[in-house]
């Protein structure tokens, strides 16, 4: 049964519990558990004697913010990729004419290394730019160029080096993280690749003109949490017109996004994030011969019995190949 409560709404979730004799709280979003819906429960009277599967607030910080647990890890010696927190005095900054020349010498020089390279993925997805709202020469900016907040001037800055690539005659990548507000700014030539189905929605950005790369998180994507990997069979019965996600916030959650076959969608592409070497090759090699057929095609060109019984001899000649490198 689905209801309209809100997931940090805990006085309306306290009082469906209670009307409705609920004896166990299963939490799957992050955002209530960061809130403190498991302390909420057990300093409640009518509420602590109710089971809450997950985190209290003190440990949901862990998954609630990246900056304190890649601080932990660090502290305890756990592996983990580097970080860097951003703020106004590290973050780029995107009211300053220096920082867009500067930006361009480095666009200029990677055209000079990779010559043959029809393609410039600026990026542009995860920065911390509520911090520009701090920075003074942002601000000049964005009161000089009538933006009203830091996401106007996202998809300004963001606009202004996808219009330098095209000047370089090489043709922008950027990641969906502008949001729909702001499509009208940067230039229809880029090619957006379309990953959270939350930022931007791909069936807006299609209807905006744009270009997309499906890297939908569910199947494509290898991360260190074994419980959010998928395998051969979920790739073979995926294409490239469907948007799947786990996350509970992003709209192709509960809902997959499915859009009619496009000449706007370009393909898809693997995302592997945050993996040591060992734990990604392992799981890329597993998934490879599903990922060259699925990803830049739309017709299965093998069943599943089939596919088995070719999977697992290309997948002993991959890993040869890949001894002898």
């Amino acid at each position: 049964e689905n209801v309209a409560i809100k997931a940090d709404d805990f006085d309306a979730i306290k009082a469906f519990v209670l009307e409705n004799q609920v004896d166990m709280v299963v939490v799957g979003p992050e955002d209530p558990l960061v809130k403190g819906v498991y302390d909420y429960f057990k300093n409640d009277e009518a509420l602590k004697n109710i089971p809450v599967i997950g985190p209290s607030k003190a440990g949901a910080v862990l998954e609630g913010s990246k900056e304190f647990a890649k601080g932990f890890m660090q502290r305890h010696n756990i592996p983990t990729a580097g970080y860097k927190t951003i703020t106004a005095d590290n973050l780029i900054c995107a009211g300053k004419p220096e920082t867009e020349a500067a930006i361009r010498t480095i666009l200029v020089e990677i055209c000079e290394m990779f010559p043959d390279s029809p393609y410039i993925n600026i990026g542009g997805d995860e920065a911390n730019i509520k911090a520009w709202n701090l920075c003074p020469d942002c601000r000049k900016y964005m009161q000089e160029h009538d933006l009203a907040d830091e996401k106007e001037l996202y998809c300004d800055f963001t606009a202004r080096i996808a219009q330098h690539v095209l000047d370089l005659g090489r043709t922008p990548i950027v990641w969906e993280g502008f949001p729909k507000s702001g499509a009208h700014r940067i230039p229809k030539e880029t090619i957006v690749i379309a990953w959270e189905s939350h930022y931007h929605l791909v069936t807006d950005l299609l209807e905006a003109g744009f270009r997309v790369i499906n890297s939908a998180w569910q199947p494509l994507y290898i991360v260190d949490n074994l419980d959010l990997r998928w395998g051969p069979k979920e790739i073979m019965e995926w294409d490239v017109y469907n948007w799947q996600h786990w996350w509970p916030e992003s709209a192709a959650c509960l809902n997959p996004i499915h859009v009619e076959p496009t000449k706007q969608v370009l393909g898809a592409q693997l995302c592997i994030w945050e993996c040591t070497y060992e734990r990604e090759i392992s799981a890329a090699i597993h998934n490879a011969t599903a990922l060259s057929e699925r990803l830049w095609t739309v017709k299965r060109l093998w069943d599943l019995p089939t596919y088995h019984e070719r999977h697992h001899g290309a997948i002993r000649r991959i890993a040869a190949l890949l001894a002898e490198v």
